[in-house]
């Protein structure tokens, strides 16, 4: 048995890493394993005259508490793929209860809430999702096996969906290893760890239609679609690779057109050193909005790309493919450059007992530790008469739900990125995904009280809220209480403004979030 996570920590980590100029410090490293899982759903959710294809991908913290150890916490996301309603998406948390009644069998009950909207026809506004499921899942060692009774429901949709409809889903045991500096009598055999490469890109695509590009109106698209976004590729082996995309609309006027993607990649070295590699993936997923003709939203993806290492983790990679929505009417060719980071970081080897954990542990000649912050927050938008939708509407107060992540790089400055989305205020479907650097001050001789400013760019839209071409900007400043070394609450105040379009806002911003400690090789 996996043993228990301190219960102070959380699970809401994406694995989008960085190295840190500065590194704790210590005798030994103690690592704690963390049971989580991934867990996917297909199911199709019916509305008049059609049915919605949904897939859904979690992301669950198990037993995050020690009293109650059945219960768990997730992060996950919902995406169209077919139907007519290419673009709907909803992404939120979860929570559950999970027990296993007979060997290998287990129930599951759980309920899911978040935002949700998109360029489909879902009535003029759609705000906060709510799915709850009943779940029968069977075990085969780390996967499993699962058949759902799920009800889901958009607050604030003209349209009517079934009560009631079945999905079916896979999930997949995984854990979260956690590491501590703390002096240990004994150290772990050599091979008990994995040491893993995961690359961390921040990319800028072009979309370059062909001429059978449609709107959702029907008419002719003839403008190019530019695109920012964060890719995650995490390495199986030396060659082979699984990648992560996530996009959103930044120019070509179709603000709020966003893709998600996860596929299978190759790469090969080119010379001795392997500094230059050539690259392959393949991608499906799922995507939409903009006003532009997605049909279900299902895209798949396929591209080459060369990549070059500047230093041990720095390097660049330019890349290009063809994309295609297969139900649609957008498909081209794509063209992207992007900033990657590569980390290293140890895994524990599905052989090695994790009860030995308790008394062994990592040499720090071998190995570091590098912190993580993750925390989860509710964001309010109080905009001005100014600030419109596309239709020349008012908007009015909106709430959205946020998760974001900073990676300490140097001293008391880190990188950060962050996703929201609108769950209240008419703007259901209004998503935005950030990233800028954060500055965190701390009282003199005081652990508990920091200050903090921030800034961040990224791409926004959906919901009709005006924001040009998608490009926003956001600045903000906050404080900080910690409670432990590793739970913090926070609060911040600030202005997010579109680059092009009429929106603006005043943000107030209110969370709860953990520093990790993340092992890696030297």
């Amino acid at each position: 048995m996996i043993p228990r996570v301190n219960r102070y920590r959380i699970l809401l980590t994406l694995l989008l890493v960085a190295r840190p100029a500065s590194v704790l410090c210590g005798q030994e490293i103690q690592l704690e394993s963390t049971r989580t899982r991934f867990r996917t759903s297909a199911e199709f959710l019916g509305v008049p005259g059609e049915d919605i294809g949904l897939l859904g991908l979690h992301y669950d913290w198990l037993e995050p508490f020690e009293d109650w150890s059945d219960l768990y916490l997730g992060v996950g996301a919902y995406v169209s793929v077919t139907g007519a309603r290419g673009g709907f998406q909803s992404a939120g948390f979860s929570a559950g209860y999970a027990k296993e009644f007979v060997h290998d069998f287990m129930i599951d009950a759980g309920v899911y809430f978040g935002g949700a909207g998109g360029s489909g026809s879902l009535g003029e506004h759609q705000g906060m999702a709510v799915r709850a499921h009943v779940a029968l899942e069977r075990a085969f060692g780390l996967l499993g096996v699962r058949i759902e009774a799920a009800a889901m429901d958009v607050a604030e949709t003209d349209i009517e969906f079934e009560d009631v409809h079945l999905s079916i889903g896979l999930t997949s045991a995984s854990e979260l290893l956690l590491a501590h500096e703390r002096y240990l009598d004994e150290s772990l055999p050599e091979n008990a760890m994995v040491e893993r490469t995961i690359r961390t890109s921040l990319r800028y695509t072009r979309l370059s239609p062909d001429s059978g590009a449609r709107t959702s109106t029907g008419d002719r698209f003839r403008s190019d679609i530019h695109l920012a976004g964060l890719g995650l590729d995490y390495f199986l082996g030396e060659h082979l690779f699984v990648p992560f995309q996530l996009y959103g609309a930044v120019g070509g006027e179709v603000a709020g057109f966003s893709t998600a993607l996860v596929g299978l990649g190759g790469s090969y070295p080119l010379d001795r050193e392997g500094r230059f590699r050539l690259e392959g993936t393949m991608s499906v997923g799922g995507g939409g909005g903009g006003g532009l003709d997605t049909g279900g939203g299902f895209l798949w993806e396929a591209k080459a790309a060369l990549h070059a290492s500047v230093t041990e983790h720095l390097g660049l990679e330019l890349a290009a493919g063809h994309f295609d929505f297969p139900d649609g009417n957008l498909e081209g060719a794509e063209y992207s450059a992007s900033l990657t980071w590569t980390v290293h970081p140890y895994e524990l080897s599905l052989d090695q007992p994790r009860s030995s954990l308790e008394t062994q542990g990592l040499s720090d000649d071998d190995a570091e530790v590098r912190p993580l912050r993750v925390f989860a927050l509710n964001k309010i938008y109080m905009p001005p008469r100014s600030a419109k939708k596309t239709n020349g509407d008012n908007i009015s107060t909106a709430n959205l739900l946020g998760i974001g992540i900073e990676q300490p790089i140097l001293d008391d400055f880190s990188l950060t990125a962050s996703a929201y989305t609108a769950w209240d205020g008419a703007i259901g479907g209004y998503s935005e995904g950030l990233v800028g650097i954060a500055y965190e001050y701390f009282l003199p001789d005081s652990k508990e009280h920091s200050f903090l400013i921030r800034g961040e760019v990224g791409a926004g839209g959906g919901g009709g809220v005006d924001v040009g071409s998608g490009l926003i900007y956001s600045a903000t400043a906050g404080y900080r209480y910690h409670v432990t070394d590793s739970v913090f609450f926070q609060g911040e105040i600030g202005k997010l403004e579109a680059d092009r379009g009429s929106f603006e806002a005043e943000s107030w911003q209110l969370g709860i979030g953990v520093d990790l400690g993340r092992t890696y090789a030297r």
